[in-house]
């Protein structure tokens, strides 16, 4: 049944969920990420913007670069207090195996995921 509702829904987006953790000796690329689909029921839906603080060198490089000139445009730096919008791939850990939100289902999704 999932499937008939994610074929029912409109795709907008995907997301990255990007973790680290301890792996073996492998001959191919390490598995370290996970992707999840983001649907919407309509087009007509109500998107809330993550922010993401400035790092302290970006937020020095934007308040000492205000004005660029690239042929005929110019663009004048600014910084927004919100910080920027937060992209796609999501740096969150893995759940520790001794974590007490650890309910043992292989597929579990660490909370901090789910509340993003």
């Amino acid at each position: 049944m999932g499937y008939l509702l994610l074929a029912a829904g409109i795709s907008k987006n995907e997301i990255i969920w990007h973790y680290r953790r301890w792996t073996g000796t492998a001959n191919r690329f390490l598995k370290n990420a996970r992707c999840h689909f983001f649907y919407t029921k309509s087009a007509n839906h109500t998107f809330n913007v993550q922010w993401t603080a400035y790092t302290d060198a970006s937020l020095n490089r934007k308040k000492n670069y205000h004005t660029r000139i690239l042929g005929d445009d110019v663009y004048v730096t600014s910084v927004n207090e919100k910080g920027v919008k937060e992209n796609d791939v999501w740096p969150i850990p893995v759940i520790n195996s001794q974590a007490k939100e650890r309910l043992g289902y292989p597929t579990q999704k660490p909370e901090a995921l789910l509340e993003r």
